[in-house]
């Protein structure tokens, strides 16, 4: 490991905290589950499920004298502060990959154990664990995509005038995940110059699920507010300035994650259009 960052500290590479042993980063741990047979040999697999991330990291820390080695392990120990829930990005450079990063924590009763800083040379170990087991990068990809603006349709004669579907132009884009395990994406629809754009709908293409908000009165978004999604399991929320607004999601509506590969996206709504744009957030992930 060249480098890690972790609450404005720089470690590894370069610095006075040489990174001597790293476990967890990569590395992944499957909770695999299974329930008994009943009245046979053997059992039934259920769902099974990714086990929270542990990493352990080992340091040596040099000072030019034994007062300065005592305080970059005192700098050490309050960066790795054991925390209850809080979790913040541990960011880490491999050789050869650009930054990644994982949330999490130093973890609860685990004290860091150190060795009496002797000749200017101090140990330390630390063990965090991240309730998110996926690793990150730490760039966001970011994409913008306007409404699917609807054409006239078509008109035909049965026994009265009847109108059938207008067809979609444009209001799809593609969205890469270049890891290989899925990222929860989050949205920002901006909404228009002057009136207000309704109900809107965002489609996952590639996976065919879809989020509605047109229950229970549905959303209207006027010039100048922003309907804020984040679809991650952990954080999810739909906000507009400022107000949940996730009731507003239709039943037959699913959450999606982005897969790996490239993901296609569409908006569609009703009102007006003009100056309307969703910007997609995802970071690619890894496990």
């Amino acid at each position: 490991m060249q480098q890690v960052w972790y609450r404005g500290l720089t470690m590894g590479e370069g610095t006075r905290y040489a990174v001597t042993r790293v476990s967890g980063l990569p590395g992944r741990s499957v909770g695999l589950a299974t329930l008994d047979f009943p009245q046979y040999h053997g059992g039934v697999a259920v769902a099974s499920y990714e086990a929270p991330r542990v990493i352990e990291l080992d340091f040596e820390v040099f000072g030019d004298t034994t007062a300065q080695t005592l305080t970059l392990l005192e700098d050490l120990f309050a960066v790795f502060q054991p925390q209850v829930t809080v979790e913040q990005p541990l960011v880490f450079t491999l050789p050869g990959q650009p930054e990644r990063q994982v949330d999490c924590r130093p973890r609860l009763g685990d004290a860091p154990l150190v060795t009496p800083a002797i000749h200017r040379h101090g140990v330390a170990s630390f063990q965090l664990v991240a309730s998110d087991p996926a690793i990150y990068s730490s760039a966001e990809r970011q994409a913008v995509v306007t409404p699917t603006v609807a054409s006239g349709g078509l008109t035909y004669d049965v026994i009265y005038p009847k109108v059938y579907g207008a067809a979609g132009v444009g209001g799809t884009v593609n969205v890469p995940n270049a890891g290989q395990w899925e990222t929860w994406p989050r949205f920002v629809i901006t909404g228009p110059t002057s009136g207000t754009f309704t109900d809107p709908t965002i489609e996952y293409l590639t996976g065919g699920q879809a989020l509605r908000f047109n229950a229970f009165g549905g959303i209207a978004i006027s010039a100048g507010q922003e309907l804020l999604i984040d679809s991650s399991p952990r954080h999810r929320s739909v906000t507009l300035d400022g107000a949940s607004r996730i009731g507003r999601l239709s039943e037959d509506s699913e959450w999606f994650a982005f897969q790996p590969g490239i993901n296609e996206v569409r908006l569609r709504g009703f009102g007006t259009f003009d100056g309307v744009s969703m910007t997609i957030t995802a970071r690619d992930a890894w496990i």
